[in-house]
């Protein structure tokens, strides 16, 4: 079994090196390190799990990287060997000699990214194994790279833009609960020290704190726990995911967003499988699987079938009421001048550029809202605890 070990070394030119290397003993990790014509070798045994982890953001970069020393005119093995030597991140390290081993045994760049479907999709795939059918690699992985930085753009504009509502909910709830844990109780033994009947809202505040201080530890563990256990479900159990995924569209104003997102990752992964020459019913199987929610999974397993019963793209898509007029007349056009995929890719750009308004407009509904859900939850337990000081008189 392979055991990870951390190395620090000295190059031909006398510079510190450091790297992860894999192997099944320390005397075998620096017989590698000494191939690479490594001296001064010192080892030290790492875990897998303190390691970074590779994000898509370094797969979209190693596929630019790569493309440029592709078109560059350099071999692939040799391309892929510069590229581990250029890089600091050890999993991704791991993953590059991975992929040139497989090369080496004779495997070709699409069935070795296949063996890893954790970092490689199902379209970077097919996009690769085009690209090696056609002999326009470099060209193919250029054009790939251009889809990720435009699907991940997209994604972190929406996460970007649903962080700080987030961000302001958790810090009032760690507000609310300072109050309830330390000064609530305060309040509570200045009104038993009077022996008064209090208000209904204070009674209730009272409550609550009570029940925050006897049980509120278990809720901050219970939260994790539960994070993780959704997570959990999330990745294995493909009918939990369906059911989340169905409850959230359901939401005012989160479900219109996340339909229209995962529209526009649906219209550019199939403009850009169709521009590199995938069969259109193979590039609607991966393009319902890329946009990530099980509506455009079913909705495109639904247009395979009618279109192997001989109808249009654009006939079959405005039969599910999914898509919006433009997308089906742009298709339309599309299909009847030839041009698919760059109908397909104009449409995408429609989509996003509505994503981004929609964002906007939410953006501004939701700071005021927040405000009055957090002055009224603040400000109501102010007055809720002050109401028997107001009616002093009466209380003493």
């Amino acid at each position: 079994m392979n055991k990870l070990y951390r190395w620090q070394a000295l190059d031909a030119q006398g510079q510190v090196q450091r790297g992860h290397v894999h192997s099944t003993g320390p005397q075998l990790a620096q017989l590698q390190l000494m191939r690479q014509g490594l001296q001064s070798i010192r080892l030290r045994r790492s875990h897998p799990w303190l390691l970074p982890p590779v994000r898509a953001r370094d797969i979209s970069l190693l596929t630019r990287q790569l493309a440029t020393l592709l078109a560059a005119g350099l071999p692939l093995l040799q391309a892929l060997h510069l590229l581990g030597q250029g890089l600091q991140h050890p999993r991704l390290q791991d993953l590059l000699q991975q992929l040139r081993t497989s090369l080496e045994s004779g495997l070709s760049l699409s069935a070795a990214c296949a063996q890893h479907p954790r970092y490689f999709s199902q379209v970077y795939v097919q996009l690769v194994a085009a690209g090696e059918q056609g002999g326009l690699l470099d060209v193919m992985l250029a054009r790939l790279a251009t889809h990720l930085e435009s699907t991940q753009a997209l994604q972190a504009k929406v996460r970007a833009a649903l962080t700080y509502p987030a961000a302001v909910l958790l810090v009032a709830a760690v507000v609310v609960g300072i109050l309830m844990v330390k000064v609530v109780p305060t309040f509570g033994q200045v009104f038993a020290s009077y022996g008064a009947a209090l208000p209904l809202p204070t009674l209730m505040v009272m409550g609550m704190s009570d029940w925050l201080q006897a049980h509120g530890l278990w809720l901050v563990l219970a939260l994790p726990a539960l994070f993780m256990a959704l997570q959990r479900a999330w990745g294995r159990c493909p009918a939990c995911r369906t059911r989340i995924q169905r409850w959230l569209l359901r939401w005012p104003l989160l479900g219109p967003l996340m339909l229209q997102t995962c529209l526009t990752r649906w219209t550019r992964t199939l403009a850009t499988l169709c521009a590199a020459g995938v069969p259109l019913v193979q590039a609607l199987a991966s393009a319902g699987q890329a946009a990530g929610h099980v509506v455009f999974d079913e909705a495109s397993e639904v247009l395979m079938r009618d279109i192997a019963q001989g109808q249009a793209l654009s006939h079959a898509m405005g039969g599910l009421q999914l898509y919006p007029p433009m997308v089906l007349q742009l298709c339309a056009v599309g299909e009847a001048s030839g041009t698919l995929d760059e109908m397909l890719a104009k449409a995408a750009d429609f989509l996003d550029v509505q994503v981004q308004t929609r964002l906007a407009s939410l953006m501004n509904l939701l700071e005021p809202a927040l405000m009055v859900v957090l002055g009224s939850l603040i400000g109501g337990m102010v007055v809720a605890m002050y109401l028997p000081i107001f009616n002093m008189g009466q209380v003493i």
